[in-house]
C-alpha cells in the first residue's frame, strides 16, 4: 500500500509540475483563462500531494481547502495564512470562469501574472515541505 501511495504521489507531483509549465505557456501565449485554470490545477495537485502523504481523502474541493487551512495554516502553522488565501482565490477564480460570472474579456493579464507568481510560491513551499525538488525553468 505504501508503494502504491508513493507512486500515486509521484504522479500527483508530476501533474503539479505539468500544470505550472502549462500555465507559463498559456500566459506567454495570452491564453489567460486557460492559464487561470492551470494555476488552480497546480495548486490543487500540490495540496493533493499533501493529502496523499497524510492519508486524507477529502470529499470535495471545498473540504480540501478547509482541511489545508485547518491542518497546515491554523493548527500546524506550517504555512502562512497567505497560502490559504492564494488557494482560495485560485479556486474562486476558476469557478467564476467556469460559470461565466467572469467573461473572458474581463481577464486582466497583470492579475494572471500575479496569480502565477503566487502559484509558483505556493507550490515551492509545499514541495519544500514534502522534500521534493521544484524544477526551475
Amino acid at each position: 500500500m505504501q508503494a502504491l501511495n508513493r507512486q500515486i504521489n509521484r504522479r500527483t507531483i508530476e501533474k503539479c509540475i505539468e500544470a505550472v509549465n502549462d500555465a507559463r505557456f498559456c500566459i506567454e501565449n495570452k491564453l489567460l483563462e486557460a492559464a487561470a485554470d492551470r494555476i488552480y490545477m497546480a495548486i490543487h495537485h500540490s495540496v493533493q500531494a499533501l493529502a496523499i502523504k497524510e492519508g486524507f481523502t477529502p470529499a470535495g474541493l471545498q473540504s480540501r481547502i478547509n482541511w489545508f487551512g485547518a491542518k497546515y495554516v491554523y493548527t500546524g502553522k506550517v504555512f502562512p495564512e497567505l497560502m490559504l488565501s492564494i488557494y482560495s482565490t485560485a479556486f474562486v477564480r476558476k469557478k467564476a470562469f467556469e460559470s461565466g460570472l467572469i467573461p473572458s474579456s474581463a481577464i486582466n493579464a497583470e492579475q494572471i501574472h500575479e496569480a502565477f507568481n503566487d502559484c509558483r510560491h505556493f507550490v515551492k513551499q509545499v514541495f519544500n515541505y514534502l522534500q521534493v525538488d521544484f524544477p526551475e525553468e
